[in-house]
């Protein structure tokens, strides 16, 4: 027969760390990440790599079983955002179009911006459901 358990386990259960007082709603980096840079902008590529890296934080302090596939997502993401502008103007330059460089410099940007929120969506999208299991467990705790 089997043992009798006194509680039970969900394996997708998030297993939080030790500063879970800094985990927030991963839709509040989403936001962040797109209306920060309206008001400011952060230096040295900011834009792009804090939220990056602010979701991935987010996810290691949930103790998301998605995990490692958030952090890939990040690190994919934000080299493609990253190495995407440079890629296109030497390839422009290589294939002798550099009187389009400066006409396609806002397309380079929309891309890049489209890169960056899809990768952005994607992580936050997989961290919804342990947030969510999180806010649950924490709230039928207090109670």
């Amino acid at each position: 027969m089997a043992s009798s358990q006194s509680g039970y386990q969900i394996i997708d259960e998030p297993k939080t760390k030790a500063f879970e007082h800094l985990i927030v709603n991963p839709i509040v980096v989403l936001l962040v990440g797109i209306l920060l840079p309206l008001l400011w902008m952060p230096p040295f590529y900011g834009r792009i790599w804090i939220p990056l890296v602010w979701v991935v934080v987010n996810s290691y302090l949930l103790g998301s079983p998605t995990f490692k596939s958030e952090a890939l997502i990040a690190i994919i993401g934000g080299l493609l955002c990253l190495a995407m502008p440079f890629a296109l103007v030497f390839g422009m330059y290589l294939f002798s179009l550099k009187a389009y460089v400066s006409a396609s410099v806002p397309y380079i940007i929309l891309i890049n911006q489209a890169i960056f929120f899809l990768t952005l969506y994607l992580i936050v999208l997989k961290q919804m459901v342990p947030y969510e299991l999180y806010q649950y467990i924490k709230t039928k705790a207090h109670k």
